[in-house]
């Protein structure tokens, strides 16, 4: 059958019909009954005085002879030339996720004379943002870019290159590579409309974050405020990320001043990431025993969101005052913290440290060996959002142990796991 269909892709309509209909053993009147087509119509199609067929007629008689959706439409790809019946074409090959179909479909409804260049491929990126398959985005997004370069359409070039950086940014395993790219759609923020140079910036700005750029986090996210003239979870946000990047610079002035300025917003979660803030810039001062108190007061009762940041915070806190008693309680935590479900690369970021500091208290325990696994799994979360010179420090701290310690034959299981992560490391994607 699959060689008849080949032959059947350089018929007629007509034809194909025709041909489909014998195989199935079904007369004209057979065919009409069960489609709903007129017998006459069905005729007139398949002996060719109907050049050019209904989709939708056509549609109806392939459902009864099992026709492929791909396979008839070819047909209409070559000679149809209304837009608004190839976006119908389109929205079926969406629906399929064929993604051959659809590069053909989007090439001829771009192609049509019937309408302005400008308002097709309008048309096709208002398609396109509203699909949720991120392939079939990332595709029609493939297109619209290519168009809109070749034909000057500097707008939709720009939408277009900004949305694919929308959807790449979230793989976490390419996040420098991606936000190189983010940061080029910057030379072409005239072309935005103004609520999109915001969405910009602001993801550029997270994106910096997470890539612990933290200078590159200021300058974005200070786009933002200077930009946004309302009150937006944005601009809240914005001022959050600020108040970050000044803590992990070591500025807590300016950190505790954006802090303030966050405060003012009544977003979810805004009061309870100012009381976790507010902890850990006490316990950055010196404010060491007012830091563990806010933040062992507030660790029962913040939400999965905050969590395992309270978590990472008092394990610094209490390595830092050798409490080892309090670190076995927190550790009691583990399974929790292990469970999240992770959504962001931050909370990979921070479920990879709680391994680390996990690591330093068994160290210091002389639990070596287990202090090695959570080591190697700190490695291993850290790879997942492309900190590599972070997974290769902890992966270092093992072998300079296992050496200092000098029994390599008793570290052999865990050396073995050490090899497999660099053989990762040495070829992140």
């Amino acid at each position: 059958m699959q060689s008849n269909l080949n032959v059947l892709l350089h018929t007629t309509i007509g034809d194909l019909i025709r041909q489909h209909r014998e195989e199935a053993n079904l007369s004209l009147s057979q065919l009409a009954h069960q489609s709903g087509v007129d017998k006459a119509g069905i005729s007139r199609i398949e002996r060719g005085e109907t050049k050019r067929p209904e989709l939708r007629t056509v549609q109806l008689l392939a459902d009864v002879l099992g026709i492929p959706y791909e396979v008839y439409v070819s047909h209409y790809i070559d000679v149809e030339q209304r837009p608004d019946v190839l976006h119908d074409m389109l929205m079926e090959a969406i629906r399929l996720a064929h993604v051959p179909l659809i590069s053909k479909v989007v090439l001829r409804f771009l192609e049509s004379p019937q309408k302005d260049s400008y308002d097709l491929i309008e048309q096709l990126f208002h398609t396109t943002i509203n699909i949720t398959n991120r392939e079939m985005k990332l595709e029609l997004l493939k297109h619209i870019i290519d168009f809109s370069r070749n034909h000057g359409i500097q707008t939709y070039f720009s939408k277009g290159i900004l949305h694919k950086y929308l959807i790449e940014r979230d793989d976490f395993s390419k996040l420098d590579s991606t936000y190189h790219a983010g940061k080029n759609i910057i030379q072409y923020e005239n072309f935005l409309s103004y609520e999109e140079k915001i969405l910009l910036y602001y993801k550029l700005g997270v994106h910096a974050y997470v890539l612990r750029l933290y200078k590159d986090c200021i300058e974005l996210c200070e786009q933002v405020i200077r930009n946004d003239t309302t009150d937006s979870f944005f601009k809240a946000e914005a001022f959050f990320a600020l108040c970050n990047s000044h803590y992990y610079l070591c500025d807590y002035t300016r950190a505790k001043h954006y802090l303030e300025e966050y405060s003012k917003f009544s977003f979810p979660n805004v009061a309870e990431n100012v009381r976790f803030m507010t902890g850990s810039i006490n316990g950055k001062i010196g404010n060491t025993e007012l830091a563990v108190t806010q933040l062992e007061s507030f660790l029962e009762r913040s939400s999965e969101y905050n969590f395992m940041n309270v978590v990472v915070a008092l394990m610094e806190l209490y390595l830092e005052k050798k409490d080892l008693i309090a670190i076995e309680k927190l550790l009691s935590y583990e399974m929790r913290i292990t469970q999240t479900e992770i959504r962001t690369p931050y909370k990979r970021f921070a479920l990879a440290y709680f391994h680390r500091l996990k690591g330093d208290y068994l160290i210091y325990s002389k639990v070596t060996i287990t202090a090695f696994e959570s080591y190697i799994k700190s490695a291993c979360e850290y790879i997942k959002v492309s900190m590599y010179s972070q997974a290769f420090e902890c992966l270092g701290f093992v072998t300079n142990k296992a050496i200092e310690n000098g029994n390599i034959e008793l570290y052999k299981d865990v050396l073995q796991k050490m090899n497999s992560m660099y053989s990762m490391l040495s070829k992140p994607n």
